[in-house]
């Protein structure tokens, strides 16, 4: 017996496992489950389960497509580099040098953009902090030419006592 006898009987046998085991399924469902409390008479009413999904439902879904969308791509390339002649372990090192490019070329556009972020920030936070009159408004003081109110060291208006 070669391997596809060996092949075939592991199917048959495989086959047979899984008829017994949707039989054992079928005939247990049919069966009548006893009421746990057979006193209650009462009507039970069911809710019905709602169709919708939440958003993040929804994103991890198309996350998961995209991830195995990505994995699908991947097997198909290494497939096509193999059966272009790579040896199995240069088209998997191959395609993981081309994965670490990608990853590092993302980490490159994402430090140069959260810098720019920065600077950003730090220019709104310098013009909403800035002191915009350049004029010093006029004080009360007491000066060479005695009490009055001077601007920037020159007296506006000198007062003498």
């Amino acid at each position: 017996m070669g391997i596809e006898g060996t092949l075939i009987g592991c199917r048959v046998e495989i086959q047979t496992i899984v008829e017994k085991s949707t039989m054992d399924s079928i005939e247990n469902a049919l069966e009548p489950v006893p009421d746990e409390n057979p006193q209650d008479t009462h009507e039970v009413t069911t809710m019905e389960l709602a169709a919708q999904t939440t958003f993040a439902e929804r994103a991890g879904r198309t996350q998961g497509r995209m991830w195995w969308g990505f994995v699908r791509l991947e097997r198909k390339a290494h497939g096509c580099l193999v059966v272009q002649g790579w040896a199995l372990g240069v088209a998997k090192a191959a395609l993981l040098v081309i994965k670490l490019v990608v990853l590092g070329v993302l980490f490159y556009a994402a430090f140069w953009l959260a810098l720019l972020l920065l600077f950003l920030v730090a220019a709104a936070w310098t013009v909403r902090t800035a002191d915009w009159d350049d004029e010093p408004e006029p004080e009360w003081r007491t000066g060479a030419d005695g009490f009055g109110l001077f601007d920037g060291g020159h007296p506006l208006h000198v007062r003498f006592f």
